[in-house]
């Protein structure tokens, strides 16, 4: 893990505005000054780097995780250089994107999923999109659903399926996970 300093900003957007809304992918930008960026660049801003946003709760608490997702832009804005170094106006914005947004580029291409409960079919989604979907065990254990065919993405049917038990969708260090 690296801990990094002169955060300036962070910019979240997560969930959804209503409970019948359809989520989003979570989105961020994290603003840090960049006073070594020139003569140094940090080899960790670049795209596709995973990034977990995390706040301390009072001094010496306890760390909570606000945002888990990767690095999909890292833009340098350059200060004014001085003589000898490099101009303390520099600054990096990291634009990030939660694990979600990886469903909604998949396309169900017509799959037939087949009827089951919503941890089976939550299963065939892990196995035709190689990415991580989790349920709990009291969500969609014991719930049947219909079968039917991804004509969408695999990320409507994520939404379908939470709305339909009421859920919530959280994004998780390595994938989704869908609960009640």
């Amino acid at each position: 893990t690296t801990v990094v300093a002169n955060v300036q900003n962070v910019s979240l957007t997560y969930g959804r505005q209503k409970p019948l809304d359809a989520y989003s992918a979570n989105t961020g930008n994290v603003v840090l000054r960049y006073p070594t960026g020139y003569t140094t660049p940090n080899a960790l801003f670049v795209t596709g780097t995973w990034l977990r946003i995390s706040v301390r709760l009072g001094t010496s608490g306890t760390y909570r995780q606000l945002f888990v997702g990767r690095i999909t832009d890292a833009m340098v804005q350059y200060g004014i250089p001085y003589s000898g170094g490099v101009g303390n106006a520099d600054f990096v914005t990291l634009s990030c994107e939660g694990n979600f947004a990886a469903f909604g580029r998949v396309q169900g291409n017509s799959y037939a999923m087949t009827a089951g409960t919503l941890s089976a079919q939550a299963g065939q989604c892990a196995t035709q999109t190689g990415l991580n979907i989790s349920t709990t065990s009291a969500f969609g254990g014991t719930q049947p659903f219909p079968a039917t065919t991804i004509s969408g993405t695999w990320g409507d049917w994520v939404n379908r399926a939470v709305l339909t038990m009421n859920g919530k969708l959280i994004d998780i260090s390595d994938g989704i996970l869908m609960v009640n």
